[in-house]
């Protein structure tokens, strides 16, 4: 990776890319983890017999246990697009760690211990 010290309009190249993460930020918020899976169940009723109904079930990881909740038919979208802002921001986390780092090593003070070659001993 080559490493070299920012210009100017590299750097205000930069603070202007982080202006529009933050305001994309907004648009994500709120969010949801995890994914939805459609399952469907058997019920015999006395007017149609056998009849089947569809739920979702909702799984997410928390504290690194998975835990899943059945969501009714009216509550999916809501949760299909908080998920899906939930993707957005990771993406935007991606991002803004790319240009964080960017900036990070870039910085006068790391391309000094980058440059400085060891003596071989012989």
């Amino acid at each position: 990776m080559k490493i070299s010290i920012l210009t100017e309009k590299e750097t205000k190249a930069i603070i202007k890319q982080r202006e529009k993460l933050f305001s994309d930020l907004n648009s994500m918020l709120p969010f949801c983890r995890g994914s939805l899976h459609k399952f469907r169940v058997k019920r015999k009723t006395k007017i149609d017999g056998e009849q089947y109904r569809y739920y979702y079930n909702w799984e997410r990881i928390i504290d690194g246990k998975k835990v899943s909740r059945t969501v009714l038919l009216d509550q999916v979208e809501f949760i299909r697009a908080g998920i899906a802002r939930h993707k957005a921001f990771k993406k935007w986390s991606r991002d803004f760690e790319n240009i964080l780092e960017k900036e990070y090593l870039s910085k006068p003070k790391f391309q000094n211990l980058c440059t400085a070659k060891k003596k071989r001993k012989t």
